[in-house]
């Protein structure tokens, strides 16, 4: 019995042993275990990164190519302009602009009225230059032939 007794000991020894071992590895393993799921979490956050930044480097590079475009656009638009002040400025004796204009300043120099005036494209203007083309059609040969009379009565018909 005493035999029992010793290798119930030695046994027993022996299984403390190997749940001491058998505890140390499984602290072990619960730590690279920890370890893993920080390196998939910081994975997966690389991978989320990453892709956010892949989307923002094409929303970015759609941006470049559309300013790209516009400076394009403005440059010719800027050509443009220039253009069209140096001719405004070899021409501006020619150049009459209408601001608040009446009859009288329309009739004051008969001659060439309409070649003269530049209109800005708004509705006032739209609306000088069709009595402009009006007085030059009709009203100014009469005024011209008869004097100021005669386009009083005309303009009343």
């Amino acid at each position: 019995m005493v035999l029992l007794w010793v290798r119930l000991n030695a046994a027993q020894a022996e299984l403390e042993a190997v749940m001491k071992n058998l505890k140390e590895k499984q602290q072990t393993l619960a730590s690279v275990e920890q370890k893993i799921a920080a390196l998939q979490k910081s994975y997966d956050d690389s991978v989320t990164e990453k892709e956010r930044l892949e989307k923002n480097m094409a929303l970015t590079q759609a941006r470049l190519k559309r300013a790209g475009r516009l400076t394009t656009a403005l440059a010719d638009e800027k050509t443009r302009w220039e253009e069209t002040v140096a001719v405004s400025q070899t021409h501006s004796s020619d150049i009459l602009l209408i601001t608040n204009c009446n009859v009288s300043d329309l009739l004051s120099p008969p001659d060439n009225v309409g070649e003269r005036i530049v209109f800005s494209g708004s509705p006032s203007a739209t609306l000088v230059c069709s009595f402009v083309r009006s007085f030059e059609q009709i009203l100014l040969p009469g005024y011209l032939m008869n004097g100021l009379s005669n386009l009083d009565e005309t303009y009343r018909e």
